[in-house]
């Protein structure tokens, strides 16, 4: 099992969002790891972030979200139950899109209708909160006649399945969403980390025998590292004042492409409810507050980064989209 890889080696003390507020053992990788490979439970497992920087630091790899998701799914443990509304678990942004979504998002539904060379996922991220990131790639691609294209319009990775636990729920809405995306193999470019973690890891995690998702993984990419692979020459982006955050679900990606565009790398605080309660992200801004001295613009390229800052945070800097700078 990969709870006995681990050797309490400590190596991912130092990178863990929650460890380092609360420095204690029940909030640490391994200290979760411990407990869970005990078959006992604790709140903290609930009160992860998600970020995933224990796996990038040990020896072995080991990632708690991932461990902990496992075990879910073998019922070997069972975590806090949290129960939504089925529009909002197939919608997070429900609310947020019925009152912003206007004129420009539904002027692209007829252009993205005809097949094109690369596939676009029209997160609901995109859609209500900046239609504008997906105008400046539109209109990137159209200035070197490249043709996108979009097989469905109202959908969502589904990440409040993962948050409330509906694994069954997850993998009807994984199945139907993949299918959807399948009648070519085109690269599927995605606008938020949270999307291409969800696509990248945990519907291979939850339909592990299914070889359609499997493909469809393989396929997904950020569409700032799509830019940047195919066309290193012809990026540009507004710089001036402006950090680039890079959210935590797209470090892997970034390893792999060798991002160019400088990034400043760390946890948001993550704007899960569980911790919002527990007052963390405000606990967590020393680590990284710093880092917008004399900035005016605020980047990310996730929009559970982007609500997260936004609730911490007033202008300046002004919180944006990593394609909304780009020129």
């Amino acid at each position: 099992m990969k709870l006995d890889l681990c050797t309490r080696c400590g190596r991912c003390l130092s990178g863990c969002p929650t460890y380092q507020v609360y420095l204690s053992e029940l909030y640490s990788p391994r200290g979760r790891i411990s407990l869970l490979s005990e078959g006992l439970f604790y709140r903290s497992f609930e009160e992860c972030t998600w970020c995933e920087a224990c796996a990038r630091v040990c020896p072995h790899g080991l990632s708690f979200p991932i461990i902990y998701f496992e075990a879910l799914l073998r019922g070997e443990v069972r975590g806090f139950e949290v129960h939504l509304p089925s529009f909002l678990t197939k919608n997070p942004l429900f609310f947020y899109e019925r009152f912003k979504k206007g004129d420009e998002f539904q002027g692209f539904i007829t252009e993205l209708k005809e097949r094109g060379e690369v596939t676009i996922f029209l997160s609901c991220d995109v859609r209500s909160v900046y239609p504008k990131a997906l105008k400046n790639l539109l209109e990137f691609f159209k200035k070197r006649g490249i043709r996108a294209w979009a097989p469905v319009f109202e959908e969502c990775c589904g990440i409040a399945y993962l948050v409330t636990k509906d694994f069954d729920g997850l993998r009807e809405h994984a199945l139907k969403l993949v299918r959807a995306f399948s009648t070519d193999e085109s690269p599927v470019l995605v606008f938020c980390a949270t999307c291409w973690w969800m696509f990248k890891k945990i519907y291979p995690l939850i339909l592990s025998e299914n070889q359609e998702v499997k493909n469809f993984a393989r396929r997904v990419i950020s569409a700032y590292a799509f830019l940047e692979r195919e066309f290193p020459d012809k990026l540009k982006f507004f710089t001036e004042k402006v950090l680039f955050h890079l959210p935590c679900h797209l470090t892997d990606e970034r390893k792999v492409f060798k991002f160019r565009l400088k990034v400043e790398e760390f946890c948001c605080g993550s704007p899960r409810l569980s911790l919002l309660k527990m007052g963390f992200q405000e606990d967590y801004q020393k680590f990284w507050k710093k880092k917008l001295e004399n900035k005016d613009f605020l980047a990310t390229f996730c929009i559970g980064c982007y609500f997260s800052f936004k609730l911490q945070l007033k202008e300046p800097p002004k919180v944006v989209h990593w394609l909304e700078l780009l020129c």
